[in-house]
């Protein structure tokens, strides 16, 4: 899709169209004169379009850029899996593809956040770990990261998954989970692809005790009542985590 050259018109109209959207001020003009070059290479900063795909918890997290001006298209849905994101992955680029074309804007970062419903059984919340599963998980997520890196984003961020409440014995060390073994196995394959890098998240949900980092009913401090989704001081607690330029939006905690 061809960029599209804009006039002072309408590069005010989509100023004010990002503000809007995102909910953030858009990029002010060059700093005055005299301003310190750092200063000055930020404000110059092309804004940027950025795309979150995921389940139900990224769905809710109301992640943000922290740089004025960029927009965040939340295209996460409740269920997700690894499988039907790239199952979904062509619908779910185009409103990217189409912002960035449409006013001229840098392509940002694709930030994947799947929670760990590839491992748990959604009748019953049950998590298991099975090989076969895993590895199929792995192949999903190779050739979905193989066609992102196609559309030129500037970074893919890999979000890890969490601990949940509801599918395991109080006390069950982290290791011993599903979703750590879906980390491990989603990290394995990460790792192997150039520009995409991951972040691990659940182990930060967790309390040691006995100098292991367990699962057990004081965590359900950062979980609503189902032990499946984050309330606001779990996405607090994540918070420092983040690349710096991510942050989580809504109430404190």
């Amino acid at each position: 899709m061809a960029h599209l050259l804009m006039n002072a018109e309408d590069l005010e109209e989509a100023r004010t169209w990002l503000q809007q959207a995102s909910g953030v001020e858009p990029p002010a003009e060059d700093p005055p004169a005299g301003a310190d070059r750092r200063s000055r290479s930020h404000h110059r900063r092309q804004p940027a379009v950025h795309l979150l795909l995921g389940d139900s918890v990224a769905r809710d997290s109301q992640l943000l850029s922290r740089y004025p001006g960029d927009l965040l298209i939340n295209r996460a849905r409740g269920g997700a899996t690894w499988a039907s994101t790239l199952e979904r992955l062509k619908e779910d680029l185009k409103p990217w593809e189409h912002e960035t074309s449409t006013f001229n804007l840098e392509k940002g970062a694709v930030i994947l956040w799947l929670s760990g419903n590839d491992v748990h059984r959604r009748s019953t919340g049950v998590g298991f770990i099975d090989g076969e599963v895993l590895e199929q998980m792995s192949r999903d997520i190779r050739q979905l990261l193989d066609v992102l890196k196609e559309k030129g984003p500037k970074m893919i961020i890999i979000l890890g998954p969490l601990p949940r409440l509801c599918a395991h014995v109080d006390g069950i060390a982290w290791e011993r989970t599903a979703s750590y073994h879906m980390e491990r196995a989603t990290k394995r394959t990460v790792d192997q692809t150039e520009g995409a890098s991951m972040t691990t998240l659940g182990r930060s949900l967790t309390k040691k005790k006995f100098g292991r980092h367990s699962v057990r009913s004081e965590c359900g401090m950062w979980f609503k009542d189902d032990g499946v989704h984050l309330n606001q001081c779990g996405y607090r607690k994540l918070d420092e985590l983040l690349p710096v330029w991510l942050r989580f939006g809504g109430d404190a905690c």
